[in-house]
């Protein structure tokens, strides 16, 4: 009872210590003039919806509601919040505090799985050591982030069976943005290699795949003062219309591996796969909900996409923690019995080797040497002040 306390107090303690360092964080970048013009957008879609004016924003020529942009349902049900202190601050805080939040469901996939709270601890450390996620939160305000927490808790409830919560979960990962319902119909996918119940391969697909649809093809054009496809400008180089960038994916395999195969792409994928020593290839079953969004952020023209940087891993980073989570299991699996009701009695070839242990602490110790070999963004923020006093 104790050990489970200290446990839980050393969870909320450390998660309260990363909220409050990354929000006085975000605040100094901010009143350093080091953040930008999404943050003015989203401010002001949500500065319009507290005063009547759902979602309208002013700086695109095409739309002058940001739903001709991408539906964000969970971002308007924000307004709320930020109408108790109507601030750009409120919008910085409130995003840090949900994505630190982010380390509860972690923790509670690892406990499961690994069938230790200190191996819970281990998976919401890796969590909170993510370098996309800390990125993430520190470029000024994204939905995105808060979608990241909603898959966690989605896959925490599929792995639980908890059908209901699940549906919830995964509404509102998918109001964060509509490409969401790829990695939401991928959950499906992973559903029936699990063999679970057709309702649960079923309802992701449907709700997912059915979402994106109704999105992109009704929602945002009847918001757009054009009819051109809202992804041009990102995919083009495939074709003007979805059905030829489809044609052009399938058809001409070569010319679309020149474009993926970059070294700045393949540095991208490093950048992503080795502070976690590169486990979720092991684990080709949960890596399928992170490959919709890969592979969008791989086929981009635009490079923020395919950099840890930015906020576009935030339905990727879930499923690679998550998978990394699962391999140590399998190997722990040796030696110890698990509470997760997925995977039973399935054997995988790496779980002979008595490498669980190892790889806990090897996971641990990439996760904190990646903030120095590929740079925090606390560091970042702290090198640019000395270079601007110097």
């Amino acid at each position: 009872m104790k050990q489970n306390r200290l446990i839980w107090a050393l969870l909320f303690g450390g998660t309260l210590s990363y909220a409050l360092i990354f929000a006085v964080a975000a605040i100094y970048k901010f009143h350093s003039f080091w953040m930008g013009f999404d943050l003015g957008v989203h401010e002001q879609l949500i500065w319009n919806t507290m005063h009547g004016r759902i979602a309208a924003v002013s700086p695109f020529g095409n739309t002058q509601s940001y739903f001709g942009i991408d539906i964000i349902l969970v971002e308007v049900m924000l307004t709320p919040l930020y109408a108790l202190l109507p601030r750009t601050e409120t919008l910085l805080v409130l995003q840090v505090v949900l994505a630190a939040s982010g380390s509860l469901p972690i923790f509670l996939i690892a406990r499961d799985r690994l069938g230790s709270g200190w191996y819970g601890l281990l998976g919401a450390l890796c969590y909170l050591a993510a370098l996309p996620v800390q990125h993430a939160i520190l470029y000024e305000f994204q939905i995105r982030t808060v979608g990241t927490v909603c898959f966690l808790w989605a896959f925490l409830f599929l792995a639980r069976r908890q059908f209901w919560p699940f549906v919830l979960a995964a509404l509102l990962a998918i109001w964060t943005r509509s490409d969401a319902g790829l990695a939401l119909a991928a959950m499906g996918g992973y559903a029936a290699i699990q063999r679970y119940r057709w309702p649960w391969v079923i309802t992701p697909m449907v709700m997912g795949l059915g979402w994106l649809w109704l999105c992109v093809r009704v929602l945002i054009p009847a918001f757009r003062t054009d009819d051109s496809f809202q992804y041009t400008f990102i995919y083009g180089w495939l074709g003007d219309t979805p059905l030829e960038m489809l044609q052009t994916l399938v058809l001409q395999p070569g010319y679309v591996a020149s474009h993926v195969l970059t070294p700045e792409k393949l540095w991208y994928l490093l950048e992503l796969f080795g502070p976690l020593l590169f486990l979720p290839l092991l684990r080709p079953d949960i890596l399928l909900m992170a490959l919709p969004s890969l592979g969008l952020n791989l086929l981009s023209a635009d490079r923020i996409h395919w950099s840890i940087r930015y906020h576009y891993q935030a339905f990727v980073i879930p499923f690679l923690l998550i998978a990394a989570i699962y391999v140590i299991g399998d190997c722990l699996q040796r030696n110890q019995r698990t509470n997760s009701p997925v995977d039973g009695g399935k054997r995988r070839w790496y779980a002979k080797l008595p490498i669980g242990q190892g790889l806990a602490l090897l996971l641990l110790l990439s996760a904190l040497g990646s903030q120095l070999v590929l740079r925090s963004p606390l560091i970042n923020l702290a090198t640019r002040r000395v270079m601007l006093s110097g």
